[in-house]
């Protein structure tokens, strides 16, 4: 189970936020996740290294062992690692994301990788019951830490209306750019 060093009330739905769950907390995703923090959202975190998400953790952050672990107790999946083989094991690997993801919960995938693996994504996630949106990012490190990066999106018209406000936390444009993979193209 999940566990926050503030209060494990952080782990309950908030009627104003959806419960996040947060994989990879390195340069970029570490300032996304401060954003969503300092907006009072919910966010359970996973990185392979524990140690560099230890700040986030002190500021309210649960902390999960796993990417399962993230899906089993989070309505939005969201996700920015290094290459499309991290992303791949993150959701398809063992303790991956698809292993206990929740009817009706939605995947969104930030990693710059490849149009093909983001339509498979959506397309395991729609198995499931759920949604899957690929939302690549620019603007660098310091747009991160601004929350002004832009954000270019593929998939469902309906997730990404859900995803929005969670986008708009460290994220000036947002942009839909049509189905599954239509992000990671742009």
């Amino acid at each position: 189970m999940c566990t926050s060093t503030l209060s494990s009330s952080i782990l309950s739905p908030s009627t104003t936020h959806p419960q996040i769950g947060w994989i990879g907390t390195g340069v970029m995703g570490h300032p996304m996740v401060e954003h969503l923090l300092r907006q009072g959202v919910p966010v359970a975190i996973y990185n392979r290294t524990r140690s560099r998400a230890e700040t986030l953790l002190a500021s309210g952050a649960a902390w999960c062992d796993s990417p399962a672990e993230i899906a089993a107790t989070s309505e939005i999946v969201c996700s920015i690692v290094g290459m499309p083989s991290d992303v791949e094991s993150i959701y398809f690997g063992e303790n991956g994301v698809f292993s206990t993801l929740r009817p009706n919960s939605i995947i969104c995938d930030l990693t710059t990788s490849r149009p093909e693996l983001a339509k498979r994504l959506a397309e395991t996630a729609r198995k499931l019951g759920a949604d899957g949106l690929d939302a690549p990012v620019t603007g660098a490190e310091i747009g991160a830490i601004r929350g002004t990066l832009s954000i270019f999106v593929g998939g469902d018209s309906t997730a990404f209306e859900r995803i929005k406000p969670v986008l708009s936390a460290f994220g000036q444009k947002i942009l839909r750019f049509g189905n599954a993979g239509a992000g990671q193209q742009a």
